[in-house]
């Protein structure tokens, strides 16, 4: 991070879309024009954690992991997504829309108990925990094709 790290990051973004999310309701009594804005401020606001994770898990897990990781955690949200398409007639049901908005704060409020564990620099923690050691040599020889059927090969590939 540039100016700050992770976890302070995240969790102003996790306070900001808890207050919006849980306050969402309040925007009937406010008029038309607040609606759409608290759609806007949710839409401006949680994109930080998609500009912050690939950083923040490559400093986490190493050069080696950290894309692998960041593939699961974007696998995740077809998950996700399905479980909102499955249980969001049911907290709807249950609750209606001030009840649905409530639960959707409560995972941004779970979120926020998470990144306050969250070491507030992983680099560093990650930093004492031993990791496979690459050589320079062994680093060139992954980027390096050795044969040029191999360079054959991916031409047909492309073609």
């Amino acid at each position: 991070m540039d100016k700050t790290n992770y976890r302070s990051s995240m969790m102003l973004e996790t306070v900001f879309l808890t207050i919006l999310t849980s306050t969402l309701p309040v925007t009937a009594i406010l008029g038309k024009a607040f609606f759409p804005l608290w759609i806007w401020l949710i839409y401006f606001t949680f994109p930080g954690t998609y500009a912050t994770q690939p950083a923040v898990t490559t400093q986490t897990f190493g050069h080696k992991y950290g894309g692998t990781i960041y593939g699961f955690l974007f696998t995740s949200d077809i998950i996700n997504n399905l479980l909102v398409g499955v249980l969001s007639k049911a907290v709807l049901d249950a609750g209606g829309w001030v009840g649905f908005f409530l639960v959707l704060a409560c995972f941004s409020v779970f979120a926020f108990g998470i990144t306050c564990v969250f070491p507030s620099s992983p680099h560093l923690v990650s930093a004492s925990v031993p990791r496979p050691v690459v050589t320079k040599v062994e680093a060139e020889e992954a980027l390096v094709i050795k044969d040029t059927r191999e360079v054959q090969n991916l031409d047909e590939d492309i073609l």
